[in-house]
């Protein structure tokens, strides 16, 4: 998006309007049926634990619009190349993260095989007769 086509305005049509993580921006404007107007940041906020955030009418507590929170690494690194100045601040922290999440997850595998390689390892030497597993 540039810089032209900002702030953007959103009149409340009985539906709350829906964003992704760099879909949203503060300076957007809300109107609401009430005739509360305001920019996103004046707008009641909520979180929620399942990575969404509510934005709500200052006045009269209608849901005006929701946001993804949570943001993947493609979406930042797409933001990014369009020149978004916070995808471009995250990315090099959602990298990080998603460096440690890849790690956590190839320890986990690697966990899992070894664990199942020993598991074929007791069942063939019970069934070779070496006796079963635990027996010296």
């Amino acid at each position: 998006m540039t810089e032209e086509t900002r702030p953007r305005r959103f009149v409340y049509d009985g539906r709350a309007e829906h964003f992704s993580c760099y879909g949203l921006y503060d300076d957007d404007v809300f109107v609401c049926r009430c005739g509360w107007s305001g920019t996103t940041k004046e707008c009641a906020t909520e979180y929620f634990e399942s990575g969404l955030q509510q934005g709500e009418c200052a006045k009269c507590d209608i849901h005006l619009w929701l946001r993804v929170v949570e943001v993947t690494l493609g979406e930042a690194r797409a933001a990014a190349e369009r020149g978004d100045s916070r995808a471009i601040r995250d990315l090099p922290n959602i990298e990080r993260l998603e460096a440690k999440r890849q790690a956590h997850l190839a320890d986990e595998r690697r966990r899992r095989e070894e664990a199942a390689e020993r598991k074929r390892q007791e069942k063939r030497a019970a069934y070779l007769g070496d006796g079963w597993p635990g027996e010296g």
